[in-house]
């Protein structure tokens, strides 16, 4: 028979293997009622006009969510207000007044439950449920379904949460039961039918299954030995997984909580290495069964197995919410995200803070038990060039400090429109960029829509540096044309529209154009006369507006091609060691040297720079080269 240590020392070093699998990709999606789904919907049904009300107040609800995930909860509740005193205010078809009312009121139940109303969730969860079932069986929007399922596995985290984990477990079973077709109904809520689950696609199914599953598992996790055993007996649908291709690694947990609930920790143990040699793949439950593993070696091998405990908390907390430099995509899966940096995107969980500090508490100090506090920073700095100005270049050039470039661009550009757009308040952007401030902790600031909000930064910031990067128009307009022509092929490609932050980043910058000119660089080079006089406009009204808010005291201006020699410069001005500034610059490079204005007559262009040109941009070009 094998030793208890042989156990414990194979199921470590399958952590250790397991931690290291790549995990299964995933398509990049919202799950649920999605925007394109909207749009298509209301293009099919709805005249121009009313399609543009409908679609202003889509987007309204997305800022909304935006700043529910900011924890900006009482902006976004005063913006959902805005939605619907919008759709008050601009009558649509009947079935698009219907689906606006339940997006809204989809929106709340998550507000709700994010700050524990949960009186008013199961009111508004009524709410939802009426305009579901209204629209599935009246409006044959039949893609409802899921988004109502969806809705009760908030219901179940809303019923854990309220202390009724019981109820919460049976409700994830059935649900479970009725997603994998093996049950005709859900107790909660009404409309349910099998024949509607059919139409559901296999992979959104099987999305929510993973995480009602993982749901379900987490709240037996969180109990006592007893109570564990109790809910776990109750939470029978495991076993329907066994032959699933996609989600077995449900019923091989299933399998190894019960043997640890019983207490056979060599079953236990065996089942688990298993599991854990298999890495993360759909659900939460291998990072649950790494708790379970701790906790065993806690019971069985106290003292031989904390440094694997501290292992595991000081893993845990290195596991990001965003990769570095980049940004994370949505999938149908919640804590399951597409990371995506300049070079590269690839899956990566990102843990509830619930199982992420259950994890981190193992280590047993004070310092991981409540996490570490955020290093001060060394110094402030923010570059508030244009894009393509030199972003990507300042970021790898102070690399060594804390340093991302385009940290929350998403969500940054968004609010930043909404804010344009008169959706959001000054005061709402302000409160934003307070939080973006204290989330990302950033030594070097280098985002190219800083500029935005510029004036905020330099009231509320005070001690803060401003590097100012700035490229000579030709090229910038060249390089600006060509990027986003590559990402509207891109999108093409992969048969998608464009993301509407992307299109809403655009029009603040250029104003309304046609998004098909950027097909190719083909398709582009017939409208470079509407588009060369909007950039060249753009560069110079936004450089000359940055130019006039600096304070000369607090900012340093660089030319985008001086990049790579300005290190003492800007180590100098930041009052920082030149040695510890990098010789990587210059990161973003274009990946062809297409010249796309090769054809535009160079004296208009200069013409069209002339008629824009300030004194102050020039007076700062002249003496940036000095």
């Amino acid at each position: 028979m094998i030793s208890i240590n042989s156990l414990i020392v194979r199921a470590i070093l399958a952590y250790r293997s397991g931690r290291f699998v790549s995990i299964p990709s995933t398509s990049q999606s919202e799950s649920g009622c999605t925007s394109a789904d909207i749009h298509n919907l209301a293009r099919q049904t709805l005249s121009s006009q009313d399609f543009m009300s409908c679609q202003s107040i889509i987007e309204i609800i997305s800022v909304a969510k935006n700043l529910l995930a900011q924890k900006l909860f009482d902006d976004a509740a005063e913006t959902l207000k805005k939605a619907a005193i919008s759709l008050d205010n601009n009558p649509l078809a009947k079935n698009l007044e219907i689906l606006c009312l339940f997006l809204i009121s989809h929106s709340e139940v998550e507000l709700d439950f994010q700050t524990g109303n949960f009186e008013s969730l199961m009111e508004n969860l009524k709410k939802t449920t009426k305009h579901g079932v209204d629209l599935e069986q009246n409006h044959d929007y039949q893609s409802l379904h899921f988004t109502r399922l969806e809705q009760i596995h908030l219901w179940i985290c809303a019923l854990a949460n309220a202390g009724k984990t019981e109820d919460a477990i049976l409700l994830a079973n059935e649900t479970l039961e009725y997603i994998n077709l093996n049950s005709e109904n859900i107790s909660t809520g009404k409309g349910w039918n099998l024949k509607q689950v059919k139409k559901i696609p296999a992979v959104l199914r099987d999305a929510l299954s993973a995480q009602i599953a993982s749901r379900a598992a987490l709240i037996i996790s969180r109990q006592a030995p007893e109570g564990a055993t109790a809910l776990f007996n109750k939470f029978t649908v495991w076993r329907i997984f066994e032959k699933h291709t996609g989600l077995n690694e449900i019923y091989l947990w299933g399998r190894a909580e019960k043997a640890y609930t019983e207490k056979d920790y060599r079953e236990f143990l065996s089942i688990c290495t298993e599991l854990l040699a298999e890495g993360r793949k759909e659900t939460l439950l291998w990072d649950i069964t790494v708790l379970n593993l701790c906790r065993c070696c806690q019971i069985l091998r106290p003292d031989q197995t904390r440094d694997f405990l501290i292992e595991v908390s000081e893993n845990t907390e290195k596991m990001k919410h965003l990769p570095l430099g980049g940004y994370a995509l949505p999938t149908p899966i919640c804590y399951k995200k597409i990371f995506v940096t300049k070079e590269h995107s690839f899956p990566a969980f990102v843990l509830p803070e619930e199982l992420r500090t259950m994890l981190i508490h193992l280590g047993g100090t004070a310092a991981i038990i409540f996490g570490r506090k955020k290093e001060s920073r060394r110094f402030h700095a923010y570059n508030v060039g244009l894009p393509r100005s030199g972003c990507s270049s300042i970021m790898a050039l102070f690399s060594n400090y804390n340093s991302v470039a385009e940290y929350k661009e998403r969500e940054s550009v968004e609010l930043i429109t909404a804010w344009k757009d008169g959706v959001i308040s000054r005061d709402t952007l302000h409160r934003y960029l307070l939080y973006r401030h204290e989330e990302g902790n950033l030594e070097m600031d280098p985002a190219s829509f800083n500029h935005f909000y510029l004036d905020i930064l330099l009231e509320e910031m005070p001690q803060a540096k401003f590097i100012f990067t700035i490229r000579d128009c030709y090229s910038w307009t060249n390089s600006f044309l060509k990027m986003i022509s590559r990402w509207r092929k891109h999108f093409i490609d992969i048969d998608s529209a464009m993301p509407a932050w992307m299109e809403g980043y655009g029009r603040i910058l250029f104003g309304e154009y046609d998004w098909m000119w950027f097909s190719s660089y083909d398709a582009l080079k017939p409208h470079l006369d509407v588009l060369v006089e909007r950039f060249v406009k753009c560069w110079a009204e936004n450089n000359h507006r940055i130019l006039t808010l600096l304070p000369p005291e607090r900012s340093l201006v660089v030319l985008t091609s001086e990049i790579s020699t300005s290190q003492q410069k800007m180590a100098d001005y930041i009052g920082i060691s030149v040695d510890t500034i990098t010789e990587h610059h210059h990161i973003n490079v274009s990946p062809d040297s297409e010249n796309i204005l090769e054809n535009f007559d160079r004296a208009r262009f200069n013409g069209i720079l002339g008629n824009y040109m300030t004194p102050e941009i020039e007076k700062v070009l002249a003496v940036a080269t000095l």
